[in-house]
This record gives C-alpha cells, sequence and structure tokens, in this order.
C-alpha cells in the first residue's frame, strides 16, 4: 500500500457512549441527543472526568449520514484506503491533536507508509491544524490535505450554545434543548470555538471586547460553577495564545506544503456572524448581554461557519467557496455529502489539480455554484 486517507470527522461527528455499562449504552448520536442520559456528558472542572461517577464515557463510531457516503465515494474513486480517526469531540482540540498523532505512528507501522492524505471537517480540520502545530516543522507526514467548513477563528454559534441555547434554530449546532447549554459549558472544546475574528463580538458602546476576560462575558454564564467558568476561561486563552497558539498558523507552512493543502468553505445560507454586548439584558437580570439579532448579526457561510472565518488564509492557501443548493438540509453538518465537494476532494487527493494554459481552472463547476475566495 502506498497511499492511504485519513478522515477526520466534525463536531459530533462521532458517537459517545458510557463503557461502564454492560452494552455500552450510547449517550449521543445523531439519532439519540435528547433524552435523559446526555446529562452523562457532563465534565468536571478536570476535564478528564465526568461528573456522574458511574459514567466513563468514550468514543464510538462515526455518525452515519455525514459521512458514509465520502467515505465510499473516496474508497471508490482514488483507490486509497479510509482510515477513520473518531475522537471525543468533548475535549479540547490540542488534547485531541495528541491523539490524532499517536493514531498516525500506529498506521505508519501497521501499513508500513511515511505520508497520508488528511480531509478534516468542521472541528476536524482545527485538530489538524493543532496537529500540524505539535510536528514542529516536519511536514513529510501530509501527503495532501483538504479542510472542509473549518471555523478557524470560532463561530457565533458557539457562543450561543453556551449562552442562550439554540432553541429555534431549524439546525443546531448542539441540541436545540435549551438545557443542553449548562451541559456545553463543562465541554473545553465549545468554548474553544468560541469567535475570535475581528468584530466578531463588539460592546455595544465600541469599547473593545476581550475574550479571554471573564468580567467581559455575559454576567449569569458562570453562575453554575464560577470556578469552572473561570477555569475554561483560562483554556481557550492559552488555546488562542498569540505567541504561542495550539494551531498552527498554516502561513507559516513551507510554500511547497501549503501547496498539497485544499480548503473549502460554505456559503450561500444565512449565518450568524456577530454579536453586540449591550450593558444589560431586556429584563434586567443579566450584565454584558449577548445580543445575537442585531441588525448586522447575519453574513454569509455555511449556517455555521462563517465566510469571515472560513476565509482567513485564502491569500496563502487555495480556498475554494461551495455555494449552498438546497434549503431542506444542514449545509455545514452534511458539508462532505455534497458531489461537488466529493469531486473536489477526489480530484486534489489525486492531484489531478493543475490548470492548463487555457479552459477552466480544475475546480469549476458548469453552473458556477464554486469559486475561488481572493
Amino acid at each position: 500500500m502506498s497511499r492511504a486517507v485519513i478522515l477526520i470527522p466534525g463536531l459530533q461527528g462521532t458517537k459517545l457512549v458510557n463503557s461502564n455499562t454492560l452494552n455500552f449504552d450510547t449517550i449521543w448520536s445523531s439519532v439519540q441527543s435528547k433524552y435523559e442520559t446526555i446529562y452523562d456528558l457532563a465534565l468536571k472542572q478536570d476535564s478528564r472526568f465526568e461528573v456522574k461517577p458511574k459514567s466513563i464515557i468514550e468514543r464510538s463510531d462515526v455518525e452515519d449520514l455525514p459521512y458514509r457516503q465520502v467515505v465510499y465515494v473516496l474508497e471508490h474513486k482514488t483507490s486509497m484506503p479510509v482510515y477513520i480517526f473518531g475522537y471525543d469531540w468533548r475535549k479540547s482540540s490540542a488534547e485531541t491533536a495528541q491523539q490524532l498523532a499517536a493514531y498516525v505512528e500506529y498506521l505508519k507501522e501497521k501499513l508500513g507508509i511515511n505520508s497520508f492524505n488528511f480531509v478534516a471537517h468542521s472541528m476536524g480540520a482545527m485538530i489538524f491544524s493543532c496537529y500540524l502545530k505539535q510536528l514542529q516543522g516536519n511536514y513529510e507526514v501530509i501527503d495532501h490535505a483538504v479542510l472542509a467548513a473549518c471555523p478557524f477563528k470560532g463561530s457565533v454559534r458557539s457562543l450561543i450554545a453556551l449562552t442562550a441555547g439554540e432553541g429555534g434554530f431549524k439546525f443546531p449546532l448542539f441540541n436545540s434543548n435549551d438545557e443542553f447549554r449548562k451541559i456545553a459549558r463543562t465541554f473545553p472544546s465549545v468554548y474553544e470555538l468560541c469567535p475570535t475574528y475581528k468584530n466578531a463580538i463588539v460592546f455595544e458602546n465600541g469599547a473593545e471586547f476581550d475574550l479571554f476576560n471573564p468580567d467581559h462575558w455575559q454576567s449569569n454564564i458562570g453562575n453554575d460553577d464560577p470556578a469552572m467558568f473561570l477555569d475554561r476561561i483560562r483554556q481557550i486563552k492559552a488555546f488562542w495564545d498569540r505567541q504561542n497558539p495550539a494551531m498552527l498558523n498554516l502561513t507559516e507552512l513551507p510554500d511547497e506544503v501549503r501547496k498539497r493543502i485544499l480548503i473549502i468553505a460554505g456559503e450561500g445560507e444565512k449565518t450568524k456572524n456577530k454579536v453586540i454586548v449591550q450593558p444589560l439584558s431586556p429584563d434586567g437580570r443579566a450584565k454584558n448581554f449577548f445580543n445575537f439579532e442585531s441588525k448586522d448579526a447575519d453574513g454569509n457561510g455555511d449556517g455555521v461557519v462563517s465566510l469571515d472565518s472560513a476565509e482567513i488564509y485564502k491569500e496563502k492557501i487555495l480556498t475554494l467557496a461551495v455555494k449552498k443548493k438546497w434549503t431542506d438540509i444542514a449545509m455545514h453538518s452534511l458539508m462532505l455529502n455534497d458531489g461537488r465537494i466529493q469531486t473536489l476532494v477526489t480530484r486534489f487527493l489525486l492531484g489531478n489539480n493543475l490548470d492548463s494554459s487555457s479552459g477552466p481552472p480544475w475546480w469549476s463547476v458548469l453552473d458556477g455554484s464554486v469559486r475561488q475566495l481572493k
């Protein structure tokens, strides 16, 4: 075997089970996410442990709907086996990247190959960026990489999940049950996904908002467990540290490595991309109220990830935007089911991405629904 693909799913892309049960009870999956067992997911401040003493949550299989089709298509069209890296998406992406590194080393020894193609979706691309940082410049293991729907600078929807809950969203990032926001507040990953791009969060009076200052947050968010809230803020400050962030700035990659990376963003769906912080909530109970419904709160994106976050590397790495075609599916979570994107991925992994001197670019489609972001 000379080539293989490692698929890194996105947030919630892996089912979670309680391994401390006789039948490995499924705690979270796409079809079971609103039952009483979701309380088993809550983490302690030390995120190695669940709150409930009898809960030991581990990864199970990858979700079928978002990923089955792309696995079959990739294996059929590229003749490369796909190896699926499932993970516990509650944990820090930096922590999960260490597990990815161990998984890659395992496959290198098992298969006798030294480099891999990577296909990463959503938060999976954040994990891949952390993995690149941990490689410390040794990028020989990277053959090609496709990063789809990645919130390189976070997502407002994560902040909504932490503060207001996602009731009313047709395609919730986590769970439309408002109670779930209290559970999400224990997950390091959700804080790491909060938006950090310019003007994502602004005070109504124009003052600068500091995501890493707990006094700037909506005042009721830390009420359930103040010590945990402060700890999670410290963690994301370290994750996004300006001098030594957990994720590699992809512009720092050598030119020959950047040419082997393709970024795909979604567009054409109304996407929350700005938060206005007001002095008080409408009922007067909370300070620093996060208003997600201001007149300029919505922008362009895939419904979860704004282009402001997904396109940050467009000047250095080929970044394509794929326009949403259908209104009755969740573009972000099901992005890899899109036939256009599957074609882009297979062409890129096979090296069929060299433009001729005449004719359309290799990534173009007849209806013009794919464009390069510049």
